[in-house]
């Protein structure tokens, strides 16, 4: 699975992964949350994938990231603030604080009533300010980081004027997205590398060669300027900086859009764009959701187009037919994503909507929806990112950072509790039972589900038979459990995951025995958390 958006930005917000990550409103505030976040004031991601300028965003990847262009707090931003960098006086110091891009968080108003002797005031940290994929690294006087920098928790002198500070984050490579027994990682450099299993060219390298080890993906989209890459079950696809998208892999019931019902592309391909028949030139992508047999693209105009869907009229055409190229279904739609023989989105107006196979409730209900999309109305109209397994189960995350799942769950995968198979959309809980809340982005396997908190937390659910939730042991978890911290990205995979912390470095946890964490040929089949040495890449 993969999950595609457009950008959101409710506060400052990334677009999200490829993705991409969408249109603003303000964040609500709810009961005192548990689980991940600390806070229910939330700003939802748009696709954590990688922006489409290392600025997020357009998952999947994102639009242009603004600047926060007024304070929440006080309807009159106090224009033309003074210079911080004064000597100091003593008194009253008024500072506000902006997110400036981040997913999820508060601005901070920090109103100073130091004694009149001080003649300082110590800025914050970044409170519950948080962006996916990216690292907190301090403040600065303007939002485009061209002003004065200052370190979270250090003093500057007061001046008796208001000073405004803009949030200041770095991009944390590598991008990472994993697919069945294979993954891919973009560097920072923007070269695209894979690993694993190699049947029918899923590492797009022009060979059907497995691989233990990251090596180059091949062809067009050696040197092409990458932002984003999202692999499905056999399939994967590249964002260009330019909006274009390029995929390789296996091609069967049209998936790559190339006019190919079967075989596979060995090296990336360029998907083509019809309308009633008649070829467009290329629509500008800000995401893309890799399904089992299908694709779905979203523009950054918030346009759905699909490509595939052989079976139950999953691509919502309304017809049930088969497309060898990308045709566009729907517009106003701020997320989408698609599994096995379904697709999910959301609407502008936080309407959820499902086609294809309802088989087991995973798209909020036992039906099969061939007629086009169809709503889903007991999902509400507070939805903001929605997340199809490769399987059977369906994840929502609500605009307040709740979570929502439907779907198979003889594995614990909805971390709902039980292993009872839901037909309509439970809250996600933790292992105290609490609804989980501060979430931020999910990726799902085929049977587990990694979900990331807006601290940085990464929580698990579901089959751990293969270490894939990063656990030792082989326990499934029926509720989401805390596996790691200081995670920026996040992929699952069939039965293995990836994770990328803060500091850059590569986890992978599961099955290895395709080579898919792309490590050395000396790790044991199946593993919990294990660093890989990625040093070599640039």
């Amino acid at each position: 699975m993969s999950v595609t958006m457009k950008q959101q930005w409710i506060f400052p917000i990334l677009c999200a992964l490829s993705m991409g990550f969408w249109a603003c409103s303000s964040p609500t505030s709810p009961a005192e949350p548990s689980g991940p976040g600390g806070s229910s004031n939330s700003v939802h991601p748009s696709d954590p994938a990688r922006p489409s300028d290392p600025g997020n965003p357009s998952d999947p990847a994102n639009p242009s990231d603004p600047a926060n262009p007024s304070d929440p707090a006080n309807p009159s931003d106090p224009a033309n603030p003074s210079d911080p960098d004064v000597p100091g006086i003593s008194g009253k110091q008024t500072i506000y604080y902006y997110g400036n891009g981040n997913t999820w968080g508060t601005t901070l108003i920090s109103e100073s009533q130091d004694d009149e002797n001080s003649t300082t005031v110590t800025l914050k940290d970044r409170g519950d300010l948080y962006r996916v994929g990216y690292q907190f690294t301090g403040w600065n006087t303007s939002s485009d980081g061209t002003g004065d920098n200052f370190e979270a928790g250090s003093s500057i002198p007061k001046n008796g004027k208001t000073i405004k500070l803009y949030a200041q984050w770095k991009e944390v490579f590598p991008f990472v997205s994993a697919g069945e027994k294979f993954s891919t990682l973009l560097t920072e450099s923007g070269r695209l590398y894979s690993a694993g299993d190699n049947t029918d060219g899923r590492l797009g390298n022009g060979t059907t060669v497995p691989q233990r080890q990251f090596v180059p993906v091949s062809g067009a989209v050696a040197g092409a300027g990458i932002k984003a890459a999202i692999s499905g079950k056999d399939h994967s696809f590249a964002i260009l900086n330019d909006g274009t998208t390029l995929g390789w892999g296996k091609s069967d019931a049209g998936k790559l859009g190339n006019k190919a019902d079967h075989g596979s592309a060995l090296l990336p391909v360029i998907p083509l764009y019809t309308i009633d028949g008649d070829a467009i030139p290329a629509v500008r992508i800000a995401s893309v959701s890799a399904g089992k047999n299908q694709t779905a693209l979203l523009t950054e105009n918030g346009e759905y187009w699909a490509a595939g869907g052989r079976y139950y009229g999953a691509l919502g055409n309304g017809n049930g037919s088969m497309q060898l190229t990308f045709e566009k279904i729907a517009d106003g739609i701020l997320s989408v994503s698609t599994g096995e023989d379904y697709v999910m989105t959301i609407k502008n107006d936080g309407t959820l909507y499902a086609a294809g196979n309802g088989w087991l409730g995973r798209t909020g209900t036992t039906a099969n929806t061939k007629n086009g999309l169809t709503l889903i109305a007991d999902a509400g109209s507070d939805n903001s990112l929605v997340f199809a397994g490769k399987l059977n189960h369906t994840m929502i995350l609500k605009k307040d950072g709740r979570l929502f799942a439907a779907g198979y769950n003889e594995l614990g995968q909805l971390g709902v509790g039980n292993l009872t198979n839901q037909n309509s959309f439970k809250p996600v809980i933790d292992s105290a039972g609490n609804p989980l809340t501060g979430v931020v982005y999910v990726s799902l396997g085929e049977t587990h589900s990694m979900i990331l908190g807006s601290d940085g937390t990464l929580w698990a659910a579901g089959n751990n038979r293969r270490k894939q939730l990063g656990i030792n042991g082989l326990i499934a978890q029926t509720r989401a459990v805390k596996v790691l911290e200081n995670v920026a990205r996040v992929a699952a995979g069939f039965d293995h995951t990836l994770a990328v912390t803060e500091d850059g470095k590569l986890w992978a946890a599961g099955s290895n025995r395709n080579g898919q964490f792309g490590a050395n040929t000396g790790l044991p089949g199946y593993s919990a958390w294990t660093e890989i040495d990625i040093s070599s890449l640039h």
